[in-house]
């Protein structure tokens, strides 16, 4: 005699030897499995559910029924993993109109409840909400490919900003700018691709420029490093030629000063070649002082040792000085010494010399007006100790005196960026 075992599910009636699948969860139909020792067969234990237990003759007919209840187990033993059902999206977030916390994030909600996505402009300044879920972005955000800084409240920053090791220059629109640019008559180089300042040497377009450490400005004129002297022009280490140093002139070659070189070279703006030994013009460019201060005591004779006439003196006719650059205050007032014309290079100097002939301490000054280059004079009054402006192309151009101002006086050139000239 063999033993089997029809399982029922609780919840329907005996089907066939089948197991169907119910919306909402399992039910089973009937289930046959035989077993020599009566007990519940392997592959039906831990199935929950109620039991028929039948006992057939060797002739194959029923002889006795029994009812067995198996009890779950607590493992899920047919069927599909719940844990691998498909996620179901939750509910769209409903928001408050205006800014709400949640969760430690911060989100604006629309007047329809949805949460504002993109830029949006609150009370003077620029936020940006990430497009998938509208949370408030702090730090750097990168929109339609190109960077943005936000703060740690979320609005958006611009102009120099440093949130880590490097500064970053955002422009007007926050966008984070790269390479060249010019910031209060300076020049700042950012990388192309990072966007941070550059400080120290730098190769850009396969030429050298030095930016001072650490404010980034690109530095132009004579420069020492370690035993080698450097002359950089706007144009970086690429000038080839005679570069001004007080009453002479030196060799170059890319920028680089040689003091071996011997032979003939010129001056950047000029077309007259000199001869250069060891690295040096033979017998000098400029006048040396002394012929220098002749010229300005003879000037000074015409004047009767005045320093006002000495200044109206120095007012000439304005015209285009073609050498450009800081040759010097002695390169520029000995061109106006012999030409009486010139720029405002030319008349500053002329004046420089002609006070320091009279005893004054006086610095010819180069800088800027707005963004024009231009060159005045500070002069100490012995009176009262105190430095004055003096510009004589001021007075040339405008006809307004500039005759002992004070930097930001009404009415007169907002000067910026200055710094004393050498010799």
């Amino acid at each position: 005699m063999k033993t089997f075992y029809k399982k029922i599910a609780k919840t329907v009636l005996v089907f066939t030897v089948l197991v169907t699948v119910a919306a909402g969860g399992l039910s089973f139909g009937a289930v046959n499995a035989f077993a020599e020792d009566g007990t519940v067969p392997d592959e039906m234990n831990g199935i929950p559910g109620i039991y028929e237990l039948n006992t057939v003759n060797e002739d194959g007919n029923p002889s006795a029924t029994e009812t067995v209840e198996e009890e779950p187990t607590g493992e899920n033993q047919g069927g599909e993993d719940p844990s691998e059902e498909d996620p179901v999206d939750p509910p769209a977030r409903v928001l408050n109109p205006g800014w709400q916390l949640i969760d430690g994030i911060w989100y604006y909600g629309n007047d329809d409840g949805t949460a504002k996505t993109g830029w949006l402009w609150y009370k003077n300044g620029w936020y940006y909400l990430m497009p998938e879920d509208g949370a408030m972005k702090t730090s750097w955000a990168l929109v339609n490919e190109k960077w943005y800084y936000m703060d740690k409240n979320g609005k958006m920053l611009t102009g120099w900003i440093k949130p880590g090791r490097f500064w970053y220059y955002l422009s007007s629109s926050g966008a984070m700018d790269t390479g060249w640019i010019k910031y209060k008559n300076q020049w700042y180089f950012l990388d192309y691709v990072n966007g941070d300042m550059k400080t120290g040497w730098e190769v850009v377009d396969g030429i050298w420029y030095y930016f001072n450490d650490p404010n980034g400005d690109m530095r132009t004129g004579w420069m020492q490093s370690g035993n080698t002297w450097y002359y950089l022009t706007s144009w970086g280490l690429s000038y080839t030629g005679l570069a001004p140093w007080y009453e002479n002139y030196y060799y170059v070659k890319e920028g680089v000063y040689d003091p071996t070189y011997n032979g003939k070279a010129k001056v950047s703006g000029l077309s007259r070649e000199f001869s250069v030994v060891n690295g040096k013009v033979a017998g000098g460019v400029v006048p040396p002082s002394e012929q220098l201060s002749q010229a300005a005591r003879a000037i000074l004779n015409q004047t009767g040792w005045d320093i006002y006439k000495a200044y109206r003196w120095c007012i000439v006719n304005w015209t285009v000085y073609s050498v450009g650059g800081d040759y010097g205050t002695a390169y520029y007032a000995d061109y106006g010494f012999r030409k009486r014309t010139g720029n405002c290079f030319v008349m500053a100097a002329m004046f420089t010399t002609l006070a320091r002939e009279l005893g004054f301490e006086a610095y010819q000054m180069a800088g800027y007006v707005g963004s024009s280059p231009h060159s005045w004079v500070e002069i100490r009054n012995k009176s009262d100790g105190k430095f004055y402006v003096c510009d004589p192309d001021f007075e040339s151009e405008r006809g307004n005196s500039g005759w002992c101002l004070y930097y930001g006086q009404k009415g007169t050139w907002m000067y910026n960026s200055y710094y004393r000239m050498h010799n």
